[in-house]
């Protein structure tokens, strides 16, 4: 094991470029106040620190704070982070570029993910993979992000244990990025906050002729924004984007122009709520793979932790083409969660039909039952 303690603030100072510091050993930071890496000036270029895969990282009694001056300045951590109290917290200061492999394990730590300072001028974000990158499992009790965007890939999850309007919170122009696909999801998860985040929710498709459900998990993407800027496909002026009514037993599709509202908060043909937890039918246009993005601020669930779903007269069955209105996996029955309280059937059993108390998920190319 490395300590690094003292009284010394500044452990770590890189005072020139293509430096590169890898730890292939535990890593104590035991100082009761604030350690500093200073990863190098504006003239000291590709930096690093990377901490590897199988060791731990001890933030024991306070502050680690990572100090960047370039974008090719980078902290890579492969193993396991732990703190000995909630005040250890990790600090990024100023331009952040730092990605939690897949390998990473914080269920250990107690502290705050804090990425500080950064102006947009400094750093240009808005794409999924730049800035700080999540390919692992990483949990803290407050993120909260300044002008550097955060993207969870497909193999990471981001949980804030926190509660409150801090639990994961945008203190600039950075915003949280999940990124989907057919096969995998990124997780976003914070259960105990209050007013939600600014998201980019990107579902990766096929553009050949896949057709996909989507739920919104944000409150505020402009249905013809989504149509304007998804590279749908269009028929007869109508845009592949739409949603179930089961007054007519068909979809309904929206114009491919002179919508108005919003996503999981508008109505539709008959002014009827669409609400967040409303599933959606979407189709892109073109070939080979195609992001769709919908950007928003989080859903929150109402007083009594729920969403309330509209559906028609049931003039062609009571079905209802239901869409997840999170940013992270819903359990659906007991098999996924045995606790009633957390699996929708067994949350659900009491308004569905007797005859019909399953879930057809489709997988992109056919339904299955649970």
């Amino acid at each position: 094991t490395l300590t690094f303690g003292g009284s010394v603030s500044q452990s770590i100072r890189f005072n020139r470029g293509n430096a590169h510091a890898v730890f292939n050993c535990n890593v104590s930071v035991d100082y009761d106040g604030q350690k500093i890496f200073y990863m190098g000036s504006s003239s000291n270029g590709t930096n690093s620190i990377t901490f590897g895969a199988g060791k731990t990282l001890n933030i024991t009694q306070k502050v680690l704070k990572f100090t960047y001056s370039l974008n090719s300045h980078s902290v890579i951590f492969n193993g396991t982070i732990v703190s000995g109290s909630a005040d250890a917290n990790l600090v990024f200061s100023d331009i952040h570029t730092a990605t939690f492999g897949s390998s990473v394990d914080m269920t250990g730590f107690l502290g705050k993910l804090l990425f500080q300072g950064a102006t947009a001028g400094e750093y240009t974000g808005g794409t999924a993979g730049s800035g700080i990158t999540v390919n692992g499992d990483v949990q803290a009790v407050q993120v909260r992000l300044s002008a550097t965007d955060l993207t969870v890939s497909t193999t990471g999850s981001l949980t804030a244990t926190g509660s409150g309007d801090n639990a994961m919170s945008n203190g600039g122009t950075g915003k949280f990025i999940v990124q989907t696909s057919q096969s995998n999801s990124g997780s976003i998860i914070a259960t105990g906050d209050t007013s939600g985040y600014t998201l980019d929710f990107v579902r990766t498709l096929d553009s050949d002729n896949e057709i996909t459900f989507l739920g919104i998990p944000v409150t505020d993407e402009s249905i013809q924004d989504l149509i304007d800027n998804g590279n749908l496909r269009t028929k007869s002026g109508k845009s592949f984007l739409g949603y179930f009514d089961n007054s007519s037993g068909t979809y309904s599709y929206y114009d491919s122009s002179g919508n108005s509202g919003n996503l999981g908060s508008g109505t539709n043909g008959d002014g009827k709520s669409l609400s967040a937890g409303t599933g959606f039918i979407i189709s892109p246009d073109g070939t080979g793979s195609k992001d769709i993005t919908i950007s928003g601020t989080t859903t929150n669930e109402d007083a009594n932790g729920s969403f309330t779903v509209y559906r028609a007269s049931g003039t062609y069955g009571a079905y209802h083409l239901v869409g997840n209105p999170f940013p992270a996996y819903v359990a659906i029955n007991a098999n996924a969660d045995g606790t009633a309280a957390n699996n929708f059937l067994q949350t659900n059993e009491t308004i569905l039909d007797n005859s019909y108390e399953q879930i057809w998920a489709w997988d992109g190319s056919q339904w299955n039952s649970y």
